[in-house]
This record gives C-alpha cells, sequence and structure tokens, in this order.
C-alpha cells in the first residue's frame, strides 16, 4: 500500500509555470500588450492637442541633461539638480494623467464589452446555452433544428 502512494504522488508533477495553461499566459500578455499601447496611443493624442506644452518639456530635459554632462566634466562645479527635474517632472503631470485615464477608460470598455458581449450574443441571435447533459456530440445544427430554428 505504502508503494502506491509513492508512485500516485510522483507521478503527479506540479506545474512548473505560474499560469495554469497556455491560453492565461496569452490573455494576460494581452492585457500588457492593451495596457502598453493604449498608454502610447494616449500620449501621442496628448502631445498632438498640446505641442507648446511637448516642446517645452523637451527644453526642459535637454537642459538638464546639458547641465548634468558640463557638471561632471567640471569637477570643482557642485550644482544642485533637483529643481530643475522638479519643473521637468511638473510639465510631465498633465500627459501622466492623460495617459493613466486613457488606460482606466480603455480597460474599463474592454471589461464592459467582455462582461456583456455574451449575454447580448445569446439574446439577439437567439442562442440556447448547452447543457451539461448534452451529448458530446451535439452540434448547434442539430439543437437548431431540435428547438425548431434555422
Amino acid at each position: 500500500m505504502p508503494d502506491h502512494d509513492a508512485s500516485a504522488a510522483s507521478a503527479r508533477r506540479l506545474n512548473p509555470l505560474p499560469f495554469p495553461s497556455d491560453i492565461a499566459l496569452r490573455f494576460d500578455l494581452l492585457i500588457i500588450l492593451i495596457v502598453c499601447v493604449s498608454s502610447q496611443f494616449y500620449a501621442h493624442f496628448w502631445e498632438s492637442l498640446h505641442p507648446e506644452q511637448r516642446d517645452a518639456l523637451a527644453a526642459c530635459a535637454s537642459s538638464v541633461v546639458n547641465e548634468v554632462f558640463n557638471a561632471a566634466q567640471e569637477a570643482s562645479q557642485q550644482t544642485i539638480f533637483a529643481p530643475r527635474v522638479a519643473t521637468c517632472m511638473a510639465l510631465l503631470r498633465p500627459q501622466s494623467t492623460w495617459k493613466i485615464a486613457g488606460i482606466v477608460v480603455t480597460l474599463t470598455l474592454g471589461g464592459l464589452l467582455y462582461w456583456f458581449f455574451p449575454p447580448w450574443k445569446l439574446r439577439t441571435q437567439r442562442l440556447v446555452p448547452v447543457a451539461r447533459d448534452d451529448p458530446p456530440a451535439f452540434s448547434m445544427h442539430s439543437k437548431a433544428s431540435v428547438t425548431g430554428r434555422t
């Protein structure tokens, strides 16, 4: 009897991957892709509506980087860059807020579509859900003929 328990324990192996199946991994990667693409989309959309702020941010970042490299060449110069970086970061706040709001809207619309599309499809096409006790070879065509729908 103990030999049977040892063989059963060795036959059951844990899944080494954190995802239960390839579909779950692909779904998670799809969500990550949607978040990244929508972030870039809303960033470009914001920049097209606010070109003057985009140019101001580019000038601010360029001047800060220039000051950092100049200070690195001159070891005697002790410059504090935190106020300049804070000024540049303040220019990024509206764009970051726009991107976060856009991502939330995109994920909300995707969630609503995911939640409400199946019942809508069932209702508009008058489909009948497949029951657990239906035979496995019971196709939708034969189910439509049984229910009187063509």
